[in-house]
């Protein structure tokens, strides 16, 4: 497992139309890589994440291990991109 602090904004033009909470699961795109990984966001400075917003969460993912510091992902379902963000701090599991 891997958590990493991040900065996100969630699309509002052609994207998500609702609002997401904590333990929300998207799919995430990073680049460089030609693989999907999933994650849980979760929110630390509010309880609802709206569409149109910029924030910062943690991302834990189960199967990433080699994310650092600036790297750049986007997230979305299926195949749509719902949102994109920035690795601001890659922590350890038991943080």
């Amino acid at each position: 497992m891997l958590k990493i602090k991040a900065q996100i904004y969630l699309y509002k033009e052609n994207g998500r139309k609702t609002p997401f909470e904590s333990g929300y699961r998207p799919l995430f795109d990073f680049k460089g890589s030609s693989s999907r990984y999933s994650g849980k966001i979760d929110l630390i400075n509010k309880r609802i994440f709206l569409p149109g917003e910029i924030d910062e969460v943690y991302i834990t993912f189960a199967n990433v291990d080699n994310l650092k510091v600036n790297d750049i992902f986007f997230f979305g379902e299926g195949l749509s991109r719902l949102g994109e963000g920035k690795v601001l701090a890659v922590m350890n599991n038991n943080e």
